[in-house]
């Protein structure tokens, strides 16, 4: 059950995070050198997100509880496109207001 938790938690959190970087990049209005930095940053956070939730996926079938799996991987499909699609346009805001400086 560990596993799960520090999955699940984890992966929420880098996400939160891989949004809360370039918000952070536009308030504090950052250098486009700093926004290119920041932006790296951000989808790393994304994709250790995105790697967490596989782990997840695979822990469930290694403890043989494919109906979890099957009852939860369409959610997990539409957050990762969300997360996905908001990393992008957060970061493309971040480098158009760091542009525009």
């Amino acid at each position: 059950m560990s596993m799960s938790i520090f999955c699940n938690i984890g992966s929420i959190l880098l996400g939160l995070l891989a949004w809360g970087i370039p918000c952070f990049s536009i308030l504090k209005k950052n250098t486009l050198q700093a926004a290119h930095l920041t932006s790296c940053i951000s989808f790393l956070c994304c994709a250790i997100s995105l790697w967490l939730q596989l782990m997840e996926i695979q822990h469930r079938i290694q403890i043989n509880d494919t109906v979890a799996v099957m009852d939860t991987i369409d959610a997990v499909v539409s957050c990762a496109v969300v997360l996905i699609i908001g990393t992008v346009l957060t970061n493309l805001l971040s480098y158009k207001v760091s542009h525009e400086r």
